[in-house]
């Protein structure tokens, strides 16, 4: 079954008044049949990818329209051009395209990831918590703004101004307790210190990666997102 990363924005051009931002819904039923395996494992992901620049919107139907798809889709398992439009009140229009990534259970934790940007959940038998991480390749990401700017001079991603959220929804039909750790806010709110939390079947808990989590996600290619707790902790908590 392709789960969907409810959309994520690569932005090409950055000018005032263009957000920037990585937005996904994770489910915890996936992520639990995933770890559940004791061999890797991975389920498909769709995102959306909306790559803004000027007057873009005018190049869905010309070939370098389709030389920017075809530079996107060369660092996912495929990619599809969803249509074009200008913004209004803005010098930019936008360029959306669907692209199929992964949400992965890998044999290691250091394994190589496939595509530009991934989901991974990682087995510890040995600790208390399974973490759920971002996974970043900055070597594709260096080589797609190569290829954009091959096809553009104007063109450059910059996931230095780009806000990360990762919607967690429980639909696994009981509470799930979960762990996160500084440098995020969840909800809204800041996380200072560790913060144990219980979320409650259909709940959801919206993670958004703080300026210092953003860029060592940008750095060193992942970010902790937050630790899915073992069932005899979770049996503790709740």
């Amino acid at each position: 079954m392709i789960r969907k990363l409810s959309s994520i924005c690569l932005v090409a051009v950055a000018l005032a008044g263009c957000e920037q931002k990585v937005s996904a819904t994770v489910y915890l039923r996936d992520v639990q049949q995933l770890l559940s395996s004791s061999a890797p494992a991975e389920i498909p992901v769709e995102i959306k990818i909306d790559v803004y620049e000027t007057s873009i919107e005018q190049e869905c139907q010309k070939p370098s329209g389709q030389k920017i798809l075809e530079a996107v889709a060369a660092h996912f398992e495929k990619a599809t051009l969803l249509g074009c439009e200008k913004i209004a009140a803005s010098m930019n229009g936008r360029m959306s395209i669907k692209a199929t990534t992964r949400l992965a259970a890998p044999e290691r934790e250091d394994a190589p990831i496939k595509y530009l940007i991934e989901l991974q959940a990682s087995r510890r038998p040995d600790e208390n918590v399974d973490p759920l991480s971002l996974r970043f390749d900055p070597q594709k990401y260096a080589e797609l703004q190569d290829d954009l700017k091959r096809i553009s001079m104007m063109s450059n991603i910059k996931l230095s101004d780009t806000r990360v959220s990762v919607a967690v929804n429980n639909d696994t039909g009981s509470p799930v307790s979960l762990f996160f750790v500084p440098g995020s806010f969840v909800d809204g709110e800041a996380i200072d210190t560790t913060k144990d939390r219980a979320l409650q079947l259909r709940e959801e808990a919206i993670i958004e990666l703080g300026d210092v989590k953003t860029a060592f996600l940008g750095k060193n290619g992942w970010a902790f997102l937050l630790g899915l707790k073992h069932q005899n902790q979770q049996t503790q908590s709740n």
